[in-house]
């Protein structure tokens, strides 16, 4: 039986305003999302912010991505890749 493993994805839409503000809130899921191995997190931050993030990506759960339509079809075919 194939089993799907669950994902949460967060839109940020514009907010928040500050990268520090970005920052502190990304840390926060990160720890939070090291805590669950069997769910993927992906961050759909502002794209201003994700080069940022990119350099301080702390957990193998947590993945980014930017504010876009098509992240729903990367998304899948990224976890449907065998």
């Amino acid at each position: 039986m194939l089993r799907i493993k669950k994902i949460i994805v967060g839109n940020w839409k514009m907010n928040p305003l500050t990268y520090e503000e970005a920052k502190d809130l990304y840390l926060s899921i990160s720890a939070e999302a090291s805590k669950y191995k069997n769910i993927n997190v992906v961050v759909a931050c502002p794209s201003i912010f994700l080069y940022g993030f990119s350099l301080v990506k702390e957990c193998s759960m947590l993945f980014l991505d930017t504010q876009s339509v098509e992240l729903w079809a990367r998304l899948i075919n990224l976890l449907t890749k065998r």
